[in-house]
């Protein structure tokens, strides 16, 4: 049976949930998630299967200083068949000799046999039972509101593809346009934080979501504070001399909004202190 990386699927696993525990006081320069998604196959508990021997082996790969964390996301909405994925793993790390470790060949193997011993390809084994392995995408952190750790459980990731000869602008609208209303929006205590991502690998057209905007929220409840006339006002009080709709039109001109997802955390490696 073939080997290589047979284990690397358990740790390559949008966003500030995405970062919700991943660092404990200051953000590092650069943030990397490796965003993998899996469906489940018929009759399997794989979410007590990744709760348990998933962290597992990740407590084993951050201890080598392969990744600083691995959070585990269950998929709310949509879910089902419809759905793509009925989980998200992600896996964070800060510079790309961290992927070189993770992708090297004996990563996995290695990283399994520490974590189960001589139980490590019966793991594999019932892995392969239970999930069907749909991909993963690399991303790279470009903008948040908070610069420290938020450790919300709820998150809206919001998945478009903007073509590259407009990416500067959109990477600017969303910082000098958006940002400020989302600040003012975390200050009425309507969203916990906000971020935007962008693909590193694969690039090109051929996978949906080159960039992802994802909102951090604390439960459905806060989510439904949200509606038009509340945002219209943080908008006027971030920018005054602003048309909100213009600015909606402009940056819905920039790309193509291809899908949302709404996912919680169902498990992660580092907890938050409070």
């Amino acid at each position: 049976m073939k080997t290589t990386n047979v284990f690397r699927v358990l740790s390559v696993l949008l966003l500030s949930v995405f970062l919700s525990s991943a660092f404990a006081q200051e953000r590092p320069e650069n943030i990397y998630i490796e965003m993998a998604c899996f469906k489940v196959k018929d009759g399997g508990d794989l979410l007590t299967f990744m709760k348990e021997k998933g962290t597992a082996f990740n407590k084993k790969a951050q201890a080598k200083g392969a990744i600083l964390d691995w959070i585990l996301l269950e998929s709310l909405y949509p879910n089902g068949g419809e759905a793509k994925c009925d989980y998200r793993t992600v896996t964070v790390f800060t510079d790309m000799s961290q992927l070189d470790m993770m992708t090297a060949p004996d990563f996995g193997p290695k990283t399994a046999g520490e974590a189960f011993g001589d139980q490590a390809m019966a793991t594999w084994e019932e892995f392969q039972s239970l999930a069907k392995f749909k991909g993963s995408q690399v991303y790279e952190l470009k903008a948040s509101a908070i610069d420290g750790p938020t450790y919300s459980p709820i998150s809206s990731a919001r998945f478009m593809n903007i073509p590259a000869e407009k990416s500067n602008e959109f990477l600017a609208q969303e910082k000098d346009v958006w940002m400020p209303v989302v600040k003012e929006a975390i200050a009425a205590k309507i969203l916990n934080d906000y971020s935007v991502w962008e693909r590193v690998f694969p690039q090109g057209d051929d996978f949906d979501g080159n960039y992802i905007t994802v909102a951090d929220f604390s439960s459905f409840a806060q989510m439904g504070k949200i509606d038009m006339a509340k945002v219209a006002a943080l908008f006027k009080k971030a920018h005054p001399d602003k048309d909100m709709m213009a600015e909606m039109k402009k940056s819905m001109s920039m790309g193509e909004f291809t899908k949302e997802e709404t996912v919680r955390i169902a498990a992660r490696l580092n907890q938050p202190s409070n």
